[in-house]
């Protein structure tokens, strides 16, 4: 919804539909049209995880009496959810998402974000795909990403997008889609175990894709001049996933990651 405020004018815009980069729909509107550009937007892999079961149990399985919701609270059922998912027999996932990788699925296959997938996704297809877009954008500095949407494609600065500016830029939206106010922080070790383990191919793709906007952020910078790209997030994306990592799995080191 954001899109058309931050794009030049007679730009046109045309949404995936939720459908994979290597999906057929995809790749018609890639090859269909000479200068097409792609645009992509990541999320931290255990917060889409987590906001996908919520968005599973509040919105689109809500009459479902068969998905996973046992005991009290927003985040209950996440515990036998995320194990049917980490379940490689399984063939069912209880016809909602399957976040297992999920955005690497989606930079590296032609499977819905409901399809069970029967092998891990290939992490470098994804990486390639992530190198060759035109533009890539994180949830966790959506109004940082917007901004840099628009200087890379209007060629024109925005005082609002300016780091330390207190001028006001357009409204940002934020869909609820009816789903409760949740954090990380209200889950528990083994919970946030569970969620990390479902994305480890993803939390490496996030960590490529943090490196990529800071890389728009300085590019705009030499364009207009320093600080027109925004502020560095990237040091705060980058710890902000590793705090998510050392709550699941605590090092002494501080070296926290997935064991094998």
């Amino acid at each position: 919804k954001d899109s058309p405020r931050h794009l030049p004018r007679g730009a046109i815009l045309r949404g995936s539909h939720e459908k994979a980069l290597w999906h057929g729909y995809t790749q018609h509107l890639i090859n269909s049209y000479p200068r097409t550009r792609l645009v992509l937007m990541l999320r931290h892999p255990i917060k889409m995880a987590y906001s996908q079961f919520l968005m599973c149990k509040y919105s689109i399985r809500v009459q479902d009496k068969g998905f996973p919701r046992e005991g009290t609270g927003v985040k209950s059922g996440l515990k036998l959810w995320a194990q049917r998912l980490l379940n490689r027999n399984a063939t069912y996932a209880f016809a909602c998402y399957h976040s297992r990788d999920i955005q690497t699925r989606y930079l590296a296959t032609a499977q819905s974000a409901w399809t069970v997938p029967k092998h891990p996704p290939m992490l470098s297809k994804a990486l390639a795909s992530l190198g060759k877009a035109y533009f890539v954008g994180l949830a966790e500095a959506y109004p940082q990403s917007a901004c840099l949407l628009r200087m890379l494609t209007t060629h024109s600065p925005l005082e609002y997008c300016r780091c330390g500016s207190t001028e006001l830029g357009p409204r940002l939206t934020h869909e609820r889609h009816k789903v409760p106010s949740a954090n990380l922080n209200d889950l528990d070790q083994e919970e946030l175990q569970l969620l990390a383990k479902l994305v480890p191919r993803d939390i490496r793709l996030y960590a490529r894709a943090v490196v990529k906007l800071d890389a728009q952020r300085l590019k705009v910078d030499k364009l207009f001049g320093q600080g027109a790209g925004g502020c560095a997030v990237a040091d705060e994306l980058r710890q902000g996933l590793r705090d998510t990592l050392c709550s699941a799995y605590p090092s002494q080191t501080g070296n926290c990651s997935i064991p094998a």
